[in-house]
């Protein structure tokens, strides 16, 4: 097994569900968009170029969603924390995904390529 399947098999739910959810979503985005596996967690890429990525965080245990031109993007619901150039999506697994939302920052994100 892949480590991007193992990744996914591995979690617990509701967060599997949302997080393959959301990967199906980025990837029906745009047919430049790849998935693969870097830094121990799946990675996106558009046209071979660092794009997203997908996560739980450590010390909270909520996922997230962020983008490598994150420095370039501004919306309210993304946060940069301690980070330089990726800018954050928190999600709520209790909530329903935000397709809309979702679908809007990848095109915002698409656009900076």
């Amino acid at each position: 097994m892949n480590p991007v399947d193992n990744y996914f098999l591995n979690l617990n739910e509701p967060e599997r569900s949302l997080l393959l959810l959301l990967r199906d979503l980025i990837l029906k985005t745009d047919e430049n968009i790849t998935l693969g596996w870097a830094f121990q967690m799946p990675f996106f890429y558009y046209k071979k170029k660092m794009f997203c990525y997908i996560r739980i965080e450590k010390k909270s245990g909520m996922p997230y969603l962020a983008f490598a031109k994150g420095k370039f993007m501004q919306h309210p619901h993304l946060e940069s924390g301690d980070r330089k150039l990726f800018k954050i999506l928190y999600l709520n697994t209790q909530e329903d995904l935000d397709n809309n939302l979702v679908k809007n920052l990848l095109h915002e994100a698409i656009s900076y390529y």
